[in-house]
């Protein structure tokens, strides 16, 4: 049944909206319950264990057959609107056998004589992440749904009438966090009617997600294609790797004789290679691969490597740019010698350009090189610096100058306003008393808010307060504790299974290094004290009682954990005995081996006690001064500890995780530069410099910014080794930026800070700190980048919808044929019939097509 044309908003009257922000953007924020919510508890709330799938069946139409692949869409409208469009069409190439190049392939043959068509493919396959930041009903309404209407409309409006297809998905992980409801109604067969508004008006809570021109016939969040030519087509639900025993049988199922076909296609929700490093053989992904009888080729023991008698494609998403691994057209390392990583029956594709924005392709750590990549490394690497060290770029994208006011504004405050933080900093600082709202005066008379804060946070003798070796005592056990249970809890979370399996000896010196370390630990608060403790200064106290609630938090993380583990043990060993009865009786064991598994039990519980304990020692051994004083101090300390210490954890655990542990020096030093820069420029400036000469410094700062850009930009050819100079340069440069206001204040006011007398210049410091925060974030990422680290946020930060692709897949008996169409810069109406990108073709040839 043909749809009749349906004439919908036109073009010009459309308002796009852009990318989703980010940077603390408002989608963001608003959708951080569900994210925490599937990152807690994702592997328990898994709906797949009620699904049934069916295999799909698609029938030979001649020679060939066609279908379309994207993924990672419902983000920007444009770009969204822009795939879209070519999805729901043919498409021509100037002939059989184009290379690829820019303006290469064409919406309809006119001017082609020789012309060769990319029909329509007979279905599309959606490879996950389907809206951003949560795929839920509204966001893929408005962010999925409605732009491919838009482009349905303006093919009727052309006077085209795009045949019915089918659509058909897979989730990613942007999916899961709604937990695959908004997925369900867009992808599933329907079992309502297709109303998505109730009586009033409002949206039902049945509603489904109907797209023009397509249809549904999916049961499960998972697919088996039973394609013409004995192709397979495998849409897998790993999200993570996780291959649940379901999905497993399915699969298994639709293998004739038990025996994994031989042509197949293979669609996941994440690469299984990206940024030119090989998968970890410990991996869920292989696992999950493994379980299904497939050849994990793409592991470097392997190479791309795969029986002879086979022929494979890995397809997916996640990663917002093209690169093709392995296949034909791999590059070759002379004229004469052929590339070793040449496949003719093997390729590992990351394709996730359905409209998200751009991840930089230029991130490559060079283990397995690329065959194709788009956009080219040197546009990737111009268009990221340009977006990056553009700070109304970063501004546009959340709120995360909000975070740069509030640490600027507290920095500033906490200098010169508490007698606690005040006498703590002042030596390094070199605010003096005289520039304080009270001044020097014995008694303030709190004429101004500024007065009356400062009065509220007094301290009557704070100078007599002195640091005893007593209070370094109790702060090299509040220390010590805190980074020993920090550690703890990282080892036992990532250990976990390990430990519930563990052997008795190995169970053993675990479990007696927990009891030894939980008496330890008791027994601590209870010596301390018969040290005599003299009056702490202020900041002190409060940082003790912050190191102390810190100690708190860690200590029951770690009970947490733990119980963990206590749990899945006793599963692991029931499973394995089969019955509690048969297990050896305690009389068979050692008297200590007996008292560890009576206390067992009570192990969490005393990990409980002690991080109470704990608290309550910080609180009674530290907590003499003022509520108000300490309460303030615990917010400062709380705001500088996440704008120094977290931007550091930030650079080393994020930035640099595409490396081992030991490889990540440079994103530590990266991340700790970043901190400094974020809290100590703003409060120079505002501390030291006048008006007219902070605007002067910030115009400085902003012009050198931007002549980085141009110069740090480059033409032609951007090569791993180009690249690598380029990172230590630009580092180079932004430590210069950074030091510039530095070197004013000493020349303008060093020593002689400007009085602190109204709230102007606490909110000064805030307007600074929130204009400078966007621009040392866009340079933190940009230098990071660089370094082939943060892809994911540097993609976030500068949210282009340039570079978009699809790929149109054809099938015959002998072979796969792929045609990546690119759009290097969405339009806003095909009405001038533009070209686009033929950014790659890649051939898998099947066994009885090769050649020995």
């Amino acid at each position: 049944m043909t749809q009749q044309p349906t004439v919908g908003q036109q073009p010009a009257e459309r308002e796009f909206e852009p990318p989703v922000g980010w940077l603390l953007g408002q989608q963001l924020l608003a959708g951080l319950k569900w994210i925490a919510l599937y990152a807690s508890y994702g592997e328990k709330l898994d709906a797949r264990d009620w699904m049934r799938a069916e295999p799909v069946v698609k029938d030979a139409n001649g020679d060939e057959f066609w279908f379309d692949y994207i993924a990672d869409s419902g983000d920007g409208q444009k770009a969204v609107y822009n795939i879209a469009y070519l999805c729901q069409g043919d498409l021509w190439l100037p002939q059989a056998g184009s290379q690829p190049g820019a303006g290469i392939v064409s919406l309809n043959n006119k001017g082609l004589d020789n012309g060769y068509r990319l029909p329509r493919g007979q279905f599309l396959l959606v490879g996950g992440d389907t809206a951003y930041h949560i795929a839920d009903y509204e966001t893929l309404a408005d962010r999925f749904r409605k732009p491919l209407n838009w482009a349905y409309d303006d093919r009727c409006s052309a006077g085209e009438t795009p045949s019915r297809t089918y659509i058909y998905g897979i989730p990613g992980n942007h999916d899961y966090y709604d937990a695959l409801d908004g997925f369900n109604r867009q992808f599933l067969e329907p079992i309502t009617l297709p109303t998505a508004a109730g009586p009033s008006g409002t949206i039902s809570p049945y509603g489904q997600l109907k797209l023009k021109g397509f249809d549904r016939e999916q049961k499960a969040s998972y697919v088996a294609f039973e394609l013409p030519h004995d192709w397979k087509l495998w849409a897998l639900d790993v999200q993570d790797g996780n291959l649940d025993k379901r999905q497993q049988a399915f699969f298994l199922e639709t293998c004739e004789a038990g025996v994994v076909p031989k042509k197949l296609i293979v669609a996941t929700p994440e690469p299984v290679t990206q940024f030119g490093k090989y998968t970890e053989p410990g991996a869920e992904i292989v696992q999950a691969y493994r379980n299904l009888g497939l050849e994990p080729a793409f592991l470097e023991q392997n190479n791309g490597g795969l029986a002879g008698d086979r022929c494979r494609l890995d397809i997916s998403g996640d990663v917002h740019h093209y690169a093709r691994y392995w296949g034909t057209g791999a590059p070759k390392r002379s004229d004469s010698q052929p590339s070793g990583n040449d496949r003719p029956n093997y390729a590992s594709l990351v394709a996730g350009g359905g409209g998200a924005f751009l991840h930089a392709s230029h991130t490559d750590v060079e283990q397995v090189p690329h065959a194709v990549i788009y956009p080219p490394r040197g546009d990737s690497h111009n268009l990221m610096l340009k977006r990056l060290l553009d700070p109304r770029n970063i501004f546009n994208g959340g709120y995360v100058f909000v975070a740069g006011a509030i640490v600027a504004a507290a920095t500033y405050f906490a200098a010169a306003i508490p007698d606690s933080s005040w006498s703590a900093s002042k030596w390094l600082t070199r605010i003096g008393n005289g520039q304080r709202p009270c001044g020097d005066q014995a008694r303030c008379a709190g004429d101004s808010l500024l007065e009356r804060i400062q009065w509220a946070l007094h301290i009557p003798g704070q100078t007599t307060a002195q640091y005893t070796f007593p209070l370094l005592l109790d702060l090299l056990f509040a220390a010590a504790l805190l980074g020993v249970l920090i550690y703890l809890a990282f080892r036992t979370r990532t250990d976990s299974e390990k430990l519930a399996q563990a052997g008795l000896d190995e169970w053993h010196s675990t479990r007696v290094r927990w009891m030894v370390f939980v008496l330890v630990w008791l027994a601590a608060p209870l010596v301390l004290p018969l040290v005599p403790l003299t009056v702490p200064p202020a900041f002190f106290a409060s940082f003790m009682v912050f190191l102390f609630v810190g100690v708190l938090i860690a200590g029951l993380v770690f009970c947490r954990y733990v119980s963990d583990v206590l749990i899945a043990r006793k599963k692991h060993l029931e499973r394995q005995r089969g019955d509690e009865s048969s297990a050896p009786p305690l009389q068979a064991r050692s008297l200590w081996r007996r008292l560890e598994d009576r206390l067992e039990p009570y192990l969490p519980f005393a990990l409980i006690a002690a991080s109470w304990i704990s608290v309550c020692y910080g609180v009674w051994r530290f907590g003499a001064y003022n509520a108000s004083i300490m309460l303030t101090d615990v917010v400062t300390l709380l705001v500088l500890g996440l704008a120094t210490l977290g931007l550091v954890a930030l650079g080393f655990f994020v930035g640099g995780k595409l490396y081992e542990a030991k490889d990540r020096k440079q994103f530590l030093l990266l991340g700790a530069w970043h901190a400094f820069v974020q809290v100590a420029v703003p409060f120079v400036l505002i501390a030291y410099c006048g008006a007219w000469e902070i605007v002067g410094i910030l115009l400085a700062i902003g012009a050198i910014t931007a002549a980085a850009w141009l110069y740090f930009s480059v033409e032609g050819e951007f090569t791993y080794t180009d690249q690598k100079d380029y990172a230590r340069r630009m580092w180079m440069a932004w430590i210069a930026v950074g030091l510039l206001p530095f070197l004013a204040a000493l020349v303008i006011n060093w020593g002689d800070p400007a009085e602190v007398v109204t709230l102007c210049r606490i909110v000064g410091a805030a307007l600074i700190g929130a204009l400078l925060s966007c621009v040392w974030l866009g340079w933190y990422l940009a230098v990071s980048l660089a370094f082939n680290g943060h892809n994911n946020e540097a993609g976030g930060g500068a949210r282009t919808e340039k570079f978009r692709h699809l790929v149109r897949i054809k099938l015959t008996q002998d072979s796969l044929t792929g045609y990546v169409i690119g759009i290097d810069e969405p339009v806003a109406s095909f009405a001038g019939n533009p070209t686009f990108r033929l950014v790659d073709v890649f051939t898998i040839s099947c066994p009885s097509k090769r050649t020995p």
